[in-house]
């Protein structure tokens, strides 16, 4: 436990009757004092020492010939000591004059850089990563002082900005109200940021209590609140609008970064969001079945193909075209293997797919389907066409093989 002191503010520890010699004589060694913070604990060993300042030889000659009887008697003994050489002389260090060197350096320093000053707070008393523990930040805040500065920040100014960057910020609540907004935000003078606070004022509610200097923009916190609020409301409605807009234009790039910035407004649960994840589902699923068919291999398109349940719009067609693909592939190689004597019966098996694969083709000269946005890929008939020469290529083939059976 703590007994304080005599003084305000400085204590020392208790000592227990059952506390051990060694006990009582390190207790005794510890003061200390209540800072505003907290309690700060101190050494009293070599504490004089470590602090002493001593004074110059010179100085203490002239005090011990002083006239005053006891000033005299402080210093009688300066003339006992042994004498220094010039080399003790000028290797001997003060505490005062080793500070004001320092000082010294540390002033020229200071002078030759562009100070930036940076709190440091440690998370943890272990000093290892990944580990915050919130009471020592706590009492590190607090000892900086960083609540008390914190709290009369927000009383005063809470908000500063640089001219250009609170134009930047909230010139969004003015595009449709104002000409040309972006020229607050491109000039640096406070001319114009007054301009543009004024007309913030017109058109946002709630916007008092606002300075503006020579090249920031103070806000109390009212302000700050009311400014914030606007631009998340709007931010809001334009990210729905793009997020309709691009569900529109089926731009499945533009709906991934919208839906990233929806998330971020906590607009996940809007129905245009829904839409629009939706419309990315479906644009991967079509990608993925058409990237399969470009490759021209039965087991790449049938894995796309696991799971996909859609049997209209692009994915519909894009499924349609895969199947014909895996149908023609399959028959291909079945007619490379035909003999004289199941040329005739793969003949016939081959037809459907040949029908298929012709009807696919057929589609390439319609008008692209309506749900198919510019951005997406078109269906792969290059890779179909080639389908198509194999089987007929095979077919040729077989009918030669039936040929020479007959013969």
């Amino acid at each position: 436990g703590e007994r304080r002191g005599p003084l305000p503010g400085v204590f020392v520890p208790r000592v227990s009757v059952k506390s051990t010699s060694a006990e009582r004589a390190d207790a005794l060694s510890v003061f200390g004092v209540s800072h505003f913070a907290a309690d700060v604990s101190y050494r009293i060993n070599a504490f004089v020492e470590k602090n002493r300042d001593r004074l110059p030889n010179e100085i203490c000659a002239l005090a011990a010939t002083s006239d005053a009887p006891f000033v005299a008697s402080l210093f009688a003994d300066i003339d006992d000591e042994a004498p220094q050489t010039s080399q003790q002389k000028r290797s001997q260090r003060y505490v005062a004059a080793s500070f004001a060197e320092s000082l010294g350096k540390l002033t020229q320093l200071l002078d030759a850089t562009r100070q930036s000053f940076v709190r440091c707070v440690k998370p943890n008393e272990l000093m290892k990563a990944a580990a915050f523990d919130g009471v020592v930040v706590l009492e590190q805040l607090r000892c900086m002082g960083m609540l008390e500065l914190i709290e009369a920040r927000a009383r005063g100014y809470a908000g500063r900005m640089d001219h250009a960057a609170f134009a930047s910020r909230y010139g969004l609540l003015l595009e449709d109200k104002v000409a040309d907004v972006r020229r607050y935000s491109t000039k640096t003078t406070k001319k114009l940021a007054a301009e543009f606070l004024a007309l913030l004022q017109r058109h946002v509610p709630g916007v008092e209590a606002v300075a503006v200097g020579k090249t920031k923009v103070f806000l109390k916190r009212p302000a700050v609140d009311a400014l914030e609020t606007a631009r998340e409301t709007r931010m809001k409605a334009d990210v729905l609008l793009a997020l309709g807009e691009a569900v529109a234009a089926r731009d499945v790039e533009a709906l991934e970064l919208t839906l990233r910035i929806a998330d971020e407004l906590r607009l996940s649960d809007t129905p245009e969001a829904a839409r629009a994840r939706q419309e990315v589902e479906v644009e991967g699923r079509y990608r993925a079945v058409v990237a399969a068919v470009a490759e021209g291999r039965a087991d790449v398109i049938t894995a796309a193909l696991d799971g996909i349940q859609d049997k209209a719009g692009r994915v519909g067609a894009a499924v349609d075209c895969a199947r014909a693909a895996v149908a023609g592939l399959a028959a291909a190689e079945a007619l490379r293997d035909a003999t004289p004597d199941t040329a005739a019966g793969l003949v016939k098996q081959s037809a459907a797919a040949q029908a298929a694969l012709a009807k696919e083709l057929g589609k390439s000269r319609e008008a692209r389907p309506k749900d198919v946005a510019e951005s997406s890929p078109e269906l792969p008939l290059e890779t179909l066409r080639a389908i198509q020469a194999a089987v007929e290529e095979g077919l040729a083939a077989c009918a030669r093989l039936a040929e020479q059976k007959a013969a």
